[in-house]
Parts: structure tokens; sequence; C-alpha cells
């Protein structure tokens, strides 16, 4: 049970941030919080690096990369990221999904709507367990929140 209320808390925790229109905001302050320019231009999205995402996992960016950048630890084994890229919604939860089901995790749930693209997938065995991915669009840019648990 405790797999499914960690994916569970991450998944909400996600859907609460993608709410929040992150781009465009002041810098908080968060000492977890970076602004980056364009990791790797790319005509579609592709996969930037980050050191704290997990292995075989990679950052979607559009053409222009990700902007405001958070990274937060929830929980015990849990690890949320969220920024703003110019990919859309649509090509950020495909990104991931694909990312996903190479690293042999089962799709359990999607979601497509005009203005949010949603994604999430588990495994029984390995880190991460879960990931939960919320690509919602505010404009010509798109929030992500990626949520990852298990370990």
């Amino acid at each position: 049970m405790k797999p499914f209320v960690t994916w569970a808390a991450l998944l909400a925790v996600s859907v609460v941030l993608t709410a929040c229109n992150l781009g465009g905001g002041a810098d908080r302050g968060s000492p977890d919080r970076t602004k980056t320019g364009s990791i790797a231009p790319s005509a579609a999205v592709s996969g930037g690096p980050h050191p704290r995402m997990p292995t075989g996992f990679r950052v979607a960016q559009g053409p222009r990369g990700v902007t405001e950048l958070s990274v937060s630890d929830v929980g015990d084994d849990g690890l949320l990221f969220a920024y703003v890229t110019d990919a859309t919604p649509r090509d950020v939860a495909r990104f991931y999904e694909q990312q996903a089901l190479a690293a042999g995790m089962i799709v359990t749930a999607r979601m497509s709507a005009p203005e949010l693209n949603a994604v999430n997938a588990r495994r029984d065995t390995g880190a991460p367990q879960t990931i939960a991915v919320n690509a919602t669009q505010k404009g010509e840019l798109t929030n992500v929140t990626v949520a990852f648990g298990g370990s």
C-alpha cells in the first residue's frame, strides 16, 4: 500500500503545482531554485541532463531549453521537478512516457486535453517505482511537474 500512497501524494502535489503559473514569476529565493538558460538547443523536444534526475530519465525541453527549474525532495524517497519550457504539453508527456517505458515501467494513466497532458507510470521493483507527469500550457510556454516516487 505504501507505494500507492507515495504515488498518490506525489501526483496530488504535482497537480497543485501545475495549477500554479510557474512562468514569469519572481524568484522566490528558495535555495533549491536555479535559473537556467537553454541546456541544449533542439528543433524538437530533447532531453537535458540534470544531476538529480533518476538514472535513465532526462529533463524534457523545447528548442529554447528550460527556465524556472526547481527540484524538491518529497518524503523519504520522492523527488519533484518543476520547470517551464517551450515544448508543447503533448510532446513533454510523450517524452516522459517513452523514458518510463524504456525503464521497464507500465503506463497506468494518460490524460489529454487542449491545454493539459499527463502520464503516470509505475513498476514493482527498481527506482523510481512511480512517475507522474503533468504538462500545462500557459500561453506560449508549458509548465511541467514531474514527480518520482519509491526507491
